[in-house]
């Protein structure tokens, strides 16, 4: 199995009891039209940065188990058997669901067209 804590539902759940944990980042205060258009600039933009960084960093929290394995071309499945027979056998299914579907619709039909 190329990822064994895919299916295990206690790695979700541990995740969000440590997302519940973290402390939040600092929202960014608004910029006052009091201080000078020079400050206002620099300063806002400088917060907003620094809120970027501390929500991106929490965010990528997240590190798979120690036991992880990254997925090889060796776990791919080898084809084996006939394509061929394969094929065929796949084809006749859809010829009958093709010949049922046709048929019901014939007896729909004819239904219909006798009652009215």
């Amino acid at each position: 199995m190329p990822y064994p804590y895919a299916a295990s539902p206690n790695v979700a759940i541990e995740s969000r009891k440590q997302a519940a944990r973290r402390p939040r980042p600092p929202l960014p205060r608004p910029a006052s039209s009091s201080s000078s258009s020079s400050s206002s600039i620099s300063s806002p933009s400088c917060e907003n940065k620094q809120v970027t960084r501390g929500s991106l960093s929490q965010v990528r929290l997240y590190h798979p188990p120690a036991h992880h394995k990254e997925p090889t071309m060796d776990e791919l499945p080898v084809p084996q058997g006939s394509w061929k027979a394969d094929y065929d056998a796949k084809q006749t299914g859809y010829n009958l669901q093709l010949l049922a579907g046709v048929t019901l619709f014939t007896i729909t039909l004819g239904v219909v067209s006798a009652r009215s």
